[in-house]
């Protein structure tokens, strides 16, 4: 009975942390399923716009592999039920070879009893006990015995019923995941093929080789531009506040200390600047969309989101400045300690220096993109060595 009862345990602690992981898995599939349908929706506002090429490839680029994300998410499902399913097997197996030696007992307990008229036997087993107690202890023996098999094999008879449905439920959930793996390849090919026209479209666009590397030039000048006026208004507000008598090197005060350490405490669980959005270009250096062989350094990460759609702030904390870069709209800088949360491509500010602002709350309207809008995030850290700028896509929540 005990061993019945801790296999039970066992088995209970076993099925819960395989429905976590399952239903973490679920939950992945959902959020990829939701950036997809935003895709989707970019892309067609992007086509009734007459959106550039440009512009929707890095969308479509987006979609093909959010698809493929998601088709890995619905393998790992269906690898984990193809694990629960053999696990499940070898349980009921163990299972019925305890039942199959069951009842090969029983079957010899109910030959020997007919074989030596099995009530006759056990009352000659129980009279020939040496004393009343001995008496009593066969017949409870016997009682003991045959209620415990009994109860074994009932056991093991529920076991097994409540694993065959077990298995039964897993492999129509595994059938479900290889339709909706089946479904996502045949998407994946429709989405492929799209991409093919979209190339097809920007090889034209590469015939313009001079004009791309112009607006690659203006590109470069604009991320210039907006990073040397946030280095300047920094260091220009450090020197504001470091007090005369203050130490050499940069220092915090107390406030500002707590407000840096809330904000790291917050890495990877930050809300997005937009409420709705997929991020199409990464931070660091990589290959340009279209020119072969040119790379591109991005400070932050672009964010595609509905046309002229509300920025908010990641966190709490102080409007330090507002910035304006010439054909690139306004830039919003909100100090959080230690650290500067950067907005730009705004074309209208909600907030003003020196406010202070809640999480979420509202702070400017992103440029018009023509279908869509595309937020600018960065993050830089002030420190003794001086500014590093950090990747968003780690300190937002996914």
């Amino acid at each position: 009975m005990r061993q019945i009862v801790l296999l039970s345990i066992i088995l209970l602690a076993t099925l819960t942390i395989q429905a976590q992981s399952k239903e973490e898995l679920q939950s992945e599939r959902q959020r990829t399923l939701n950036d997809i349908k935003l895709t989707n929706e970019l892309i067609s506002n992007s086509k009734k716009a007459q959106q550039s090429t440009q512009g929707e490839l890095e969308l479509l680029n987006k979609q093909i592999q959010l698809r493929k994300d998601l088709m890995r998410t619905i393998s790992r499902e269906v690898s984990s039920l193809e694990k629960d399913i053999d696990e499940n097997k070898e349980t009921i197996r163990l299972k019925e070879e305890e039942l199959k030696a069951l009842k090969e007992e029983y079957a010899k307990l109910i030959y020997l009893a007919y074989r030596n008229n099995s009530s006759y036997d056990k009352m000659m087993y129980i009279f020939a006990s040496d004393d009343f107690y001995q008496a009593w202890r066969r017949m409870r023996y016997l009682k003991d015995v045959a209620a415990y098999r009994q109860e074994q094999s009932t056991e093991i008879l529920e076991t097994k019923s409540l694993l065959t449905k077990k298995n039964e439920e897993i492999e129509l959930q595994k059938k479900d995941k290889l339709v909706l793996l089946d479904d996502q390849k045949k998407a994946q090919a429709s989405l492929d093929k799209d991409r093919k026209v979209k190339e097809s479209a920007l090889a034209e666009l590469k015939s313009d080789e001079k004009g791309l590397k112009e607006k690659l030039k203006t590109y470069e000048r604009k991320q210039r531009e907006l990073n040397q006026a946030i280095e300047k208004l920094i260091a220009e507000e450090l020197k504001r506040n470091k007090k005369s008598d203050a130490p050499p090197g940069f220092s915090l005060t107390p406030e500002e200390e707590l407000s840096a350490n809330n904000f790291t405490q917050n890495k990877g669980k930050l809300p997005w600047p937009v409420e709705r959005g997929v991020v199409t270009s990464n931070f660091g250096t990589h290959s340009h969309p279209i020119l072969p062989g040119i790379q591109v350094t991005n400070n932050g990460i672009d964010i595609a989101t509905e046309s002229q759609a509300m920025v908010r702030a990641l966190f709490e904390g102080e409007v330090s400045g507002i910035i304006e870069i010439p054909g690139q709209g306004l830039a919003v800088v909100l100090k959080h300690g230690s650290y500067r949360t950067v907005y730009s491509n705004l074309k209208e500010v909600l907030v003003a220096k020196g406010q202070m602002v809640d999480t979420k709350q509202r702070i400017g309207v992103l440029i018009d993109g023509q279908g869509r809008s595309e937020a600018h995030l960065e993050i830089w850290q002030v420190t003794s060595d001086g500014m590093k700028k950090l990747d968003p896509s780690s300190w937002i929540a996914r």
